[in-house]
């Protein structure tokens, strides 16, 4: 992990990564400092794995948080802030898998500050299998659930036949795509996202690029266009003026890049402004409505990191 500041402060939420956090820092120095905020919830952490953090004689602090909704997530950013007013030069690291940080990170690195969000890879909970007490049970448990997959199947189709009517009379009412090929280069990625996102708009630049390249990448794109005011003119000329088009044009360079072709495009489109879709949670539900369990999935997690900026394009 390069560090670019003094030190490095990493700032470990434990409700969300149990003691996994662990393994995401493999050079450890004497010079850095971890903080892990805990609540009862949290995992407790296994001497072999403290072992690793402990030997590396960094300055290791445990920070009981109080309980409650978020309640760990604001006292983290919480002293989050307090630390970058301290140590304006240190780098700062988040280590959560949950996405809300994001926004924290935006907001700092466009302030100057050299600040990323890192996620961890968790395991895989072992699945809980039920037994039937009966036989007699099990058969009628599976005959009943093929009835209502029966049923389901046929809303389904009910469904797909009418959402079909509705695509088909959107497309026709839609303004043009402005999308003409596939960009070659990253840089013409980064150009790209300056067609739907405004260059004035920082924060949700940031977003975007970090998403798409990760945050390392697209914190280094982004601070090309911030500091070189030829490319950030260049760039807002392009600025699609249409917000049906922009976000148009914002979807596909996701699906673009992650090599996705544009069949569902519209229908991916219509859950975006479907008024239902007030919310991350409401994003994956719609999706997983609208398309198979696994595909619906897959569009959600390509297109989750810029929720936010997608409703508001």
């Amino acid at each position: 992990m390069s560090l670019f500041g003094n030190k490095t402060i990493y700032f470990i939420d434990s409700e969300n990564v149990n003691d996994n956090w662990i393994d995401t820092i493999p050079e450890i120095k004497k010079s850095d400092e971890i903080k892990v905020f805990y609540t009862e919830k949290s995992t407790n952490v296994s001497y072999e794995k403290f072992s690793k953090i402990a030997d590396g004689g960094a300055s290791l602090n445990w920070i009981k948080c109080f309980t409650g909704q978020n309640a760990l997530d604001f006292q983290l950013v919480t002293d989050l802030g307090y630390s970058v007013a301290k140590g304006i030069k240190d780098t700062f690291v988040i280590i959560s898998n949950d996405k809300g940080y994001d926004a924290v990170v935006n907001y700092w690195v466009v302030k100057g500050i050299n600040i990323s969000r890192v996620g961890v890879e968790m395991e895989s909970p072992k699945k809980q299998k039920r037994r039937v007490a009966t036989k007699v049970k099990a058969v009628k448990k599976v005959a009943l659930k093929k009835e209502n997959k029966k049923q389901e199947e046929k809303k389904k189709e009910t469904k797909k036949s009418e959402s079909n009517k509705q695509n088909n009379k959107e497309v026709a009412n839609s303004p043009k795509s402005l999308w003409k090929r596939k960009p070659s280069s990253e840089m013409g990625y980064v150009e790209a996202v300056g067609r739907c996102i405004s260059v004035k708009d920082l924060g949700n630049y940031h977003m975007v690029l970090t998403n798409l390249f990760g945050q390392e990448v697209g914190t280094k794109y982004y601070h090309m266009i911030k500091d070189d005011n030829e490319i950030k003119a260049k760039v807002s000329k392009t600025y699609i003026t249409n917000r049906e088009q922009r976000l148009d044009y914002l979807v596909r360079i996701f699906l673009s890049y992650n090599k996705k072709d544009f069949k569902d495009l519209q229908k991916i489109l219509n859950v975006i402004n479907d008024k239902k879709c007030d919310s991350l949670n409401n994003f994956y539900k719609l999706l997983t409505e609208n398309f198979k369990e696994e595909k619906g999935r897959m569009y959600y997690n390509i297109l989750k990191g810029i929720y936010s900026v997608l409703k508001g394009v």
